[in-house]
């Protein structure tokens, strides 16, 4: 799905509800647009403190990192003005796939395109469901960080800087 595409669609959703909560003249162009906008402001988004450290270390130790994320098909934009993109070989998002997390198929898509095997990948994420449960389902084996666990998910990290100081010492 191209990223124009990707934003009609999110537009006539917004129109949708618009008309579905009897809101009068909504502009559902302009809306996607001022969303976008918002999306797309590199003043939106922060890297967590241990983020590149963290990314540095896995790839001494000879990882490849890419990202998969349910987000906006302009996250590679993103990602370049965090200065991330030495440090990821690429990105993936539901927005430019064109299916969500925790599909399988989203995760069977990008190992597809990694020419990656399950069994090689590692899915390294913060939402249970979306991250863990979906890379399970496909084979992939998933960490959680960050989050809390409820579920006491046993592959659990506090920090990506501790998971990858584990990873570097498998």
């Amino acid at each position: 799905m191209g990223s124009q595409s990707w934003w009609d669609y999110l537009g006539g959703i917004a129109a949708g509800a618009a008309a579905a909560l009897c809101v009068p003249d909504l502009d559902a162009s302009a809306l996607g647009d001022g969303t976008r906008a918002q999306f797309l402001d590199p003043e939106m988004f922060a890297l967590f403190d241990d983020t590149l450290p963290a990314l540095r270390r896995v790839i001494e130790c000879e990882f490849d990192c890419c990202i998969a994320s349910n987000h906006i098909p302009e996250l590679e934009q993103i990602v370049r003005r965090l200065g991330l993109t030495e440090l990821v070989r690429a990105t993936y998002t539901s927005g430019t796939i064109g299916i969500e997390k925790p599909s399988a198929r989203f995760f069977s898509e990008i190992l597809k395109a990694e020419g990656v095997p399950p069994s090689e990948a590692l899915m390294i994420g913060d939402n249970y469901v979306s991250d863990v449960v979906g890379a399970r389902a496909s084979g992939i084996r998933a960490v959680l960080v960050r989050r809390e666990n409820p579920q006491a998910y046993p592959y659990y990290f506090p920090s990506f800087i501790s998971l990858a100081d584990a990873l570097c010492h498998a």
